[in-house]
């Protein structure tokens, strides 16, 4: 946590790689570290998307959407469907903006990682239709 709270001290930032069953411990770590500017890769990983999956995820992902440091890259979503399905996708995103808001959510991809399953084109078709 020291590192966390240092980097913020410098200026600094920090891209946060995590899944939804751990986002509670770091919510804790992250509220003790606010002056660090915190981005939450890949939504947080989302990787069970039934409807329990999915409620799961927003109630793990409160524990940061609460903390005004931490925003959102909303990327890499096709990672656990590879197929990028827009429904897939979708409930993942309103999620997201309906707890940080669009002015702390971010679009981004994970080229060229995801060109083990997409492509530009429809990477962009299934984000914004």
């Amino acid at each position: 946590m020291n590192g966390l709270k240092l980097a913020g001290a410098r200026g600094l930032s920090f891209d946060l790689q995590i899944i939804p069953e751990i986002m509670p411990q770091m919510g804790k770590i992250a509220a003790q570290a606010s002056d660090t500017k915190i981005a939450l890769c890949h939504a947080g990983s989302p990787h069970y998307r039934s409807r329990a999956g999915l409620r799961a995820y927003a109630r793990a992902l409160k524990h940061l959407s609460e903390l005004e440091n931490v925003t959102c890259k909303l990327s890499s979503l096709g990672m656990f469907d590879h197929e990028s399905r827009v429904d897939a996708i979708r409930p993942v995103i309103e999620i997201c903006l309906n707890q940080l808001g669009a002015d702390r959510c971010m679009f981004g991809s994970n080229f060229p990682v995801d060109m083990l399953y997409s492509d530009y084109t429809k990477l962009a078709q299934s984000y914004f239709g």
